[in-house]
């Protein structure tokens, strides 16, 4: 079932997981439609931990993110993804989720690209994500853009000042880093670094003062992309962990975009 929010453009939708017949709930906002104009993007956005696919919509409150990517690139998509309510962390059930909804998109509509976006809790799993989806989507893959995110979660785990983030973590994977190595190193993006498609740029953002994810995580992150010679773009600033204005999240997509 499909339904109206905002604008007739936006809609939330149900839809059952074929992984576990599961019910959760996506947003989908279809681009400003040209004939025979071939070049569309779809961002798949995901949200941070606490929460929900509506965030992109509602954040920030005085320009959201959704308005900054679609003002001045009408040729954007914006999938906005559940992924197993507040703080899945990228499960293998919540990625299921990310492939089902973000291929029944692809199927709606002829998008030619994606670029995989998030912050915090949805910055890191975007980043894995590009690197272990299924080859029919890592295909279009041809950027991430991550705000205030790791790529090692054991790292994450092990210095974060959150209260919440160790539990939470412990709930979706099913235990701590040393209870279940070999999960951690799975879900964090520079163990998988090597699987990023070919050509993708990469935006990584850090807080200059955030404890919740540190800017030491972000730093390896481009320091190992660096290394391997994959186009990325590190920006600092000020302040802590919050997400960051809109308009960083319209740069960052203008960035993997080329323009």
């Amino acid at each position: 079932m499909n339904q109206a929010l905002s604008s007739d453009s936006v809609q939330r939708r149900t839809f059952v997981s074929t992984l576990d017949a599961n019910m959760d709930t996506y947003a989908f906002q279809a681009p400003s439609y040209t004939p025979n104009v071939l070049d569309y993007t779809l961002v798949v956005y995901l949200h941070g931990m606490g929460s929900n696919y509506m965030e992109p919509f509602v954040t920030p409150s005085e320009q959201t993110i959704a308005s900054a990517l679609t003002r001045d690139i009408p040729r954007v998509g914006l999938l906005s993804c559940s992924y197993r309510k507040d703080a899945a962390w990228g499960s293998d059930a919540a990625m299921a989720d990310i492939i089902q909804n973000t291929r029944q998109v692809l199927q709606e509509f002829p998008f030619k690209s994606i670029v995989v976006m998030g912050t915090s809790m949805g910055g890191c799993v975007a980043l894995n994500f590009a690197a272990t989806a299924p080859e029919d989507i890592k295909q279009k893959i041809i950027g991430v853009v991550s705000m205030e995110a790791s790529g090692d979660l054991v790292q994450l785990f092990k210095i974060s000042a959150h209260r919440d983030i160790r539990p939470a973590m412990m709930i979706a994977f099913g235990g701590t880093p040393e209870q279940i190595p070999d999960v951690y190193r799975r879900k964090s993006f520079l163990s998988n670094i090597d699987g990023l498609p070919t050509g993708a740029k990469v935006y990584i953002l850090s807080a200059r003062a955030d404890r919740i994810v540190p800017p030491e995580l972000q730093k390896a992150v481009v320091e190992e992309l660096k290394k391997r010679s994959v186009p990325v773009q590190f920006e600092e600033i000020d302040g802590q962990h919050r997400a960051p204005a809109a308009s960083f999240y319209a740069k960052g997509l203008n960035f993997v975009l080329g323009k």
